[in-house]
């Protein structure tokens, strides 16, 4: 935490770990101080799989570029306010830190864990980079959705009871957008057929619901 940023921003209380007591008392005189000696981040680093060995806070004028992936996808993102020296404990390294002392640590990791994964992000990245990171979460799990590379286009899929398929979309939006249609359908809106790879046009705010042909 950094004194200087938060008198500046006038906050002259601050409550830390209010509900960790939850866990070091989680019934009537029963204790347990593991917690307070744990390292971060506590009990969820078996999920993790890393460890935190310090953090800083630092003002906006402070940016750490970060590599985010490798091979053809990677890219490089630009991190501010804070930034945490993270010892991997089993968890697979996705980005590191570009300069300053923290220059080679990760900045963000993913862990096997059971059936999933505990995806750490050690550093406040750039909207960039959040959403790089979340693109990779979908797409480890195979919901990117049908138009990922649209942005502001929310996307949604339900099976009536008959077993047909719809597909929403919702335009966010001020200015029109225009996305590939994947099956061929019916805008229930509309009326209009739409074949497969024909182009639906959304006005600024518009919403498509076509009914996919079986």
């Amino acid at each position: 935490m950094s004194l200087p940023l938060t008198d500046a921003a006038r906050i002259d209380l601050v409550t830390l770990g209010v509900f960790d007591w939850a866990l070091t008392q989680p019934a009537e005189d029963v204790y347990d101080f593991t917690l307070l000696v744990m390292d971060v981040p506590g009990p969820l680093g078996q999920l993790m799989g890393v460890r935190v060995d310090e953090w800083d806070a630092r003002g906006p004028e402070v940016v750490n570029p970060v590599r985010l992936g490798d091979g053809p996808d990677r890219v490089e993102v630009e991190a501010r306010l804070l930034f945490e020296v993270v010892i991997p404990q089993g968890a697979e390294v996705i980005g590191t830190y570009r300069a300053d002392f923290y220059a080679g640590t990760p900045a963000v990791t993913r862990n096997g864990f059971g059936a999933g994964d505990g995806w750490y992000v050690a550093a406040g990245l750039d909207q960039a980079g959040v959403s790089w990171v979340v693109r990779q979460v979908l797409a480890r799990h195979d919901v990117l959705g049908p138009c990922p590379d649209v942005s502001d286009l929310e996307s949604a899929v339900r099976v009536a009871p008959d077993g047909s398929r719809l597909l929403f979309l919702l335009n966010h939006r001020a200015e029109p957008v225009q996305v590939v249609a994947r099956t061929a359908g019916v805008d229930l809106l509309t009326g209009d057929r739409f074949a497969t790879g024909a182009q639906l046009r959304l006005p600024a705010y518009g919403v498509v619901v076509l009914r996919e042909d079986r």
